[in-house]
């Protein structure tokens, strides 16, 4: 599968930085390891200047002031419990991804939940700098069979190494999240693609003489050990290294990954959060929660609540948080940081907090609207790369499984994601024609015809 010299090219591998951080989708490591390349280092002590260092300082108490009056009311929020705090919401929400995505509750959710965590694990919290939230976790497992410390899990570890699996074995998921920090690899698609290959042994579509052990719903040890042998690309690893899809087709039955556009979903289940299907499939990387994160208004209430069951008005939050996730990559935000200053403007966000930032910071004087348009402007330039590659609606989509099977327990019974009507909105707000093509003039108002 991997040629020698270029490293294991596991097709899920990271870029590590910071020790035990990642930009962990897409297989970007794997680019790398296939140019040789190991690492990249900048070293330097010069300064970066300010337009208006002092107008900065202002905005900057503004914001750190506005952002701690949220904390005080959300007490139990990221700084306590991290990203892993998460797990409550959705199980409660009925949204937590379990079973291979066959399910939307997990019993064993208290287990693996963020309060656990702490009270079983956390070393103390870790912070990127300058950061008053803090919500990474240093942590150490002592449990027998799974010692070991760093930095993690986050959620999305969380969901995909644990509902998903159907494994409530804290210390064995905190184990398998160190192993692929260690050895660079993305945990969603890690986890998503063990769940994958356990349904497809519950099913009988993969014997477990080919995995080269038992697997079985559940199995913490499997989850360990398969995961390291994904790290070596050794015995049945050598098949996980391909992800869900690949290794779903290889043995019949594609539609048992759960992805778009080939890349598996974080974890929140579209069928009752109706905007995070949109988003999913809409995504110019495939599943993904961080081009844009419509949970923030179906879950968390953040800038204004929204019936999460509902589908209709969806395609403008989405396109909304799309352009607003565009522009937090741009300048370079945490997406935690910059979503304690969003303010509901017509169904939409309004990034205040990031526009002070930025003209202080630049002297640039973006008005909002020219912020946004920005966004906007990034999600086009994206997809019109897409679609000279070939991209259409026919690659927007999702697993019948989200569309067509309706969720069989919790909140969201009864409730499939109804993808297609809000394509039809959503290709209407971007501009777009029904084919998901950017329109002459949408480009032309964009400057990018």
């Amino acid at each position: 599968m991997y040629r020698p010299g270029r490293g294991k090219q596991v097709l899920f591998a990271s870029i590590m930085n910071d020790k035990n951080r990642a930009a962990g989708r897409s297989g970007v490591g794997a680019v790398m390891g296939s140019k040789h390349l190991k690492a990249v280092v900048i070293k330097g002590k010069g300064r970066i200047p300010m337009a208006d260092p002092d107008r900065f300082k202002q905005v900057n108490k503004q914001v750190l002031d506005t952002f701690r009056e949220g904390v005080e009311k959300t007490p139990l929020g990221l700084t306590v419990n991290g990203t892993a705090g998460v797990v409550m919401a959705t199980q409660n929400f009925g949204v937590l991804p379990t079973k291979n995505w066959q399910q939307g509750t997990f019993d064993g959710w208290e287990k693996i939940d963020g309060q656990e965590l702490t009270r079983r694990y956390l070393k103390k919290n870790s912070a990127c700098y300058g950061c008053p939230i803090g919500c990474g976790r240093l942590t150490r497992v002592t449990d027998a069979g799974f010692e070991g410390e760093g930095e993690g899990p986050e959620y999305e570890t969380l969901y995909a190494m644990g509902s998903n699996c159907m494994i409530d074995n804290l210390g064995a998921i905190t184990k398998a999240n160190y192993i692929c920090n260690e050895m660079g690899m993305d945990t969603i698609t890690m986890g998503a693609t063990i769940a994958c290959a356990m349904e497809l042994v519950d099913r009988g579509y993969l014997s477990e003489d080919r995995v080269g052990r038992s697997l079985q719903w559940g199995d913490a040890g499997a989850l360990v050990e398969l995961t390291r042998m994904t790290a070596a690309r050794e015995g049945f690893g050598d098949e996980l290294a391909l992800g869900s899809f690949r290794l779903a087709e290889k043995y019949g039955h594609p539609e048992l990954a759960p992805v778009s556009k080939k890349q598996e979903f974080p974890g929140y289940e579209p069928r009752g959060a109706q905007a995070m299907g949109l988003a999913y499939a809409t995504s110019p990387i495939g599943g993904s929660h961080m081009r844009g994160d419509p949970a923030y208004f179906e879950l968390f209430s953040v800038p204004q609540p929204m019936d999460p069951h509902i589908w209709e008005g969806k395609a403008k939050v989405t396109a909304a948080f799309q352009n607003l996730s565009a522009i937090i990559d741009a300048a370079g935000l945490c997406i935690f940081f910059a979503v304690r200053n969003l303010a509901a403007k017509d169904l939409g966000v309004a990034p205040t907090g990031i526009l002070e930032y930025l003209n202080a910071a630049t002297g640039s004087d973006y008005t909002l609207e020219e912020l946004m348009q920005a966004g906007e402007r990034i999600i086009n330039a994206e997809r019109i790369f897409l679609t000279h590659a070939g991209f259409s609606r026919k690659d927007d989509t999702l697993p019948d499984r989200l569309t067509k099977v309706p969720m069989p327990d919790g909140p969201a019974k009864g409730l499939v994601c109804h993808l297609e009507e809000m394509l039809d909105e959503y290709y209407e707000v971007r501009g777009w024609n029904r084919d998901g093509i950017p329109e002459t003039k949408t480009l032309e108002r964009l400057d990018l015809a």
